[in-house]
Parts: structure tokens; C-alpha cells; sequence
């Protein structure tokens, strides 16, 4: 009988934290942030609901993702954008 092959170690260290908040930040989404910092987008949703500074940097950070997307946004339907024939994956 065989072992299931152990997952490596994810832990959320403050470094991951701090990547998961930049790309929030960035305008990412949960999933793609959580990519980013190399684990699971559960781990930081069960981290936001133990950890009140989590959670309230989490919001500071979606807030801050928000603004930039809206004005990216705006941006373009002021100036415009150059269409192209390329096709994108769900990676972009």
C-alpha cells in the first residue's frame, strides 16, 4: 500500500501575507493573488476570519485594488484602447 505524497509546507509566513496584500492591492483577484503568494486562496480566507489585522488589511488592500481598477477604467473610456487580434488565456 502506497503513502499519498505529502503536500509541501504552505504556510502563510509573513512574506506570503505581504505578497497575497501587494497583489490585492495590485488589483488582483483573491485567486490570483493567492497564486501569487504560493498558497491556497482558502488558507487566506481562514486567516482573515481568525486574524482582525489580517482582515482589516485585507479590506485596505481590496480598496486600494478597486481604485486602481476604476481608473484604469476610466482611463479607457477616455482615451480609448487599441483592439487586437491576439487571443488571451484564462492567464491573460
Amino acid at each position: 500500500m502506497t503513502t499519498p505524497a505529502r503536500r509541501p509546507n504552505r504556510k502563510l509566513t509573513p512574506a506570503r501575507r505581504q505578497k497575497f496584500l501587494d497583489a490585492l492591492a495590485a488589483g488582483e483577484t483573491v485567486t490570483g493573488a493567492a497564486m501569487r503568494a504560493g498558497a491556497h486562496k482558502r488558507r487566506f480566507y481562514e486567516l482573515r476570519e481568525q486574524d482582525p489585522d489580517f482582515a482589516r488589511e485585507w479590506a485596505e488592500a481590496m480598496e486600494a485594488g478597486t481604485d486602481k481598477l476604476e481608473d484604469e477604467l476610466r482611463r479607457m473610456a477616455e482615451a480609448g484602447w487599441q483592439e487586437t487580434d491576439e487571443e488571451y488565456d484564462a492567464d491573460g
